[in-house]
């Protein structure tokens, strides 16, 4: 054999060898792209994961708190706002009564409803232009078929304060005060 011969099947041996490391280097790293990328996805799971429950504790431990906090504060300004607005537009209106003023601020503040206010007579929207005027914070409840007057709620708190009503007790001092309150629907 001669040295051409020799030099070229170690060319060719060598180059069987280099192809085959090549090739399991190709395969090794496509391995290792393929491990990677499971444990990257792993990983972005477990991050979110982790994203998940820090948000979870943060809002429970200082979002959910503050936040009802900021509610019990809003709720009690609401309620002083109410009581306030009451007072002022009720103390107008009824002049030095203070009896029935007292008992229906004392209820909102007790209760934090609002009052409700049932016409009797007149339309709706004629009630609703009287409470809107005298800016009351009174929510309109079904119109009562009734002589001319009002029906009075709030809470434990109720007043018939129709005209019937009132005729039926005339003697008594609060029945005035309910008239001055609630006067007449326009």
């Amino acid at each position: 054999m001669g040295l051409d011969a020799i030099l070229k099947g170690i060319k060719e041996d060598a180059e069987e060898k280099c192809r085959a490391i090549f090739q399991e280097a190709e395969e090794k790293i496509a391995h290792i792209e393929k491990e990677w990328e499971r444990r990257r996805a792993e990983l972005e799971g477990k991050l979110e994961d982790e994203k998940r429950r820090i948000d979870i504790e943060v809002r429970s431990e200082y979002y959910l708190p503050a936040y009802l906090e900021a509610r019990s504060i809003v709720i009690n300004a609401k309620r002083q706002f109410i009581r306030e607005v009451v007072l002022e537009a009720v103390s107008e209106l009824v002049g030095s009564g203070t009896s029935l003023l007292g008992r229906l601020v004392g209820e909102i503040g007790r209760t934090g409803e609002k009052v409700i206010v049932y016409p009797t007579q007149g339309s709706k929207a004629d009630i609703e232009e009287y409470i809107r005027r005298h800016h009351l914070p009174l929510e309109m409840g079904d119109v009562l078929d009734a002589s001319r007057g009002f029906i009075l709620e709030c809470g434990r708190i109720r007043y018939d304060c129709t005209h019937e009503a009132i005729a039926s007790r005339v003697e008594s001092k609060a029945e005035g005060m309910i008239v001055k309150l609630l006067g007449e629907p326009k």
